[in-house]
């Protein structure tokens, strides 16, 4: 069992801020395929990693689902001028809690403490196809999110309604981590547009020294307004 840190805080007057590396875990799974949601949502990816190189962030890490046999790390913590962006298209089921479990327990091994984690998880649907990892044992997958987000990690989701509310009641993710998109192609569009916004703000606020652990889209919301 991992020992747990102390957060760490920043200094609003330190001159180096800490590097920031950006996750993408994304649905591939067959659902996607309908409506343009799959195809809007690698336009919303590529978007990210624009938004990404703007704001100074780090390195990008982009992991695509769509079977237990079939979770696909295009890349890993790679610079952002490396970054090649692939994506195998839309197909199969929904092994959600594993792609996460495995991403973070990565993530936690390879990232300095002192560095800050952005992970967004996208998906239109829930939990499905049968997987049995250890990820699925009641409370493993919360217990982790909480060990992230004593690291600094800022973990995100984006999904439909029902996916949303049984995320927070499930996984622990705190709402103001959350968006919701209605499962079409231009919800789909229009959700990473406000990720794309969320992304600017958590930048900003992480140079500041803030805390981002919570409120990633809550207060790009009350910003905008």
């Amino acid at each position: 069992m991992r020992t747990q840190p102390n957060k760490t805080t920043f200094p609003k007057n330190q001159l180096l801020a800490p590097k920031i590396h950006n996750v993408i875990i994304l649905d591939g799974s067959g659902s996607m395929s309908g409506n343009q949601k799959y195809s809007n949502a690698c336009a919303g990816i590529r978007q990210n990693l624009e938004t990404c190189k703007k704001e100074g962030i780090s390195t990008y890490t982009f992991v695509e689902f769509n079977d237990i046999g079939n979770i696909t790390t295009h890349c890993y913590l790679t610079p952002l001028e490396k970054v090649n962006l692939a994506f195998n298209g839309a197909s199969g089921y929904t092994p959600l809690y594993r792609t996460i479990g495995q991403t973070l327990d990565k993530l936690l091994i390879d990232v300095s403490m002192t560095d800050k984690v952005l992970v967004n998880i996208f998906t239109d649907g829930k939990e499905e196809g049968g997987d049995k990892s250890k990820y699925h044992k009641e409370g493993v997958l919360k217990n982790l999110i909480k060990e992230c987000e004593s690291r600094g990690f800022t973990v995100t989701f984006i999904g439909t309604e029902k996916d949303v509310a049984f995320t927070i009641n499930n996984l622990g993710i705190d709402k103001s981590n959350t968006l919701v998109h209605d499962n079409t192609g231009k919800g789909v569009e229009t959700a990473f547009n406000v990720q794309a916004e969320a992304t600017r703000g958590y930048s900003k606020r992480v140079s500041k020294g803030e805390d981002v652990t919570l409120g990633f889209y809550s207060k790009t919301i009350i910003n905008n307004d």
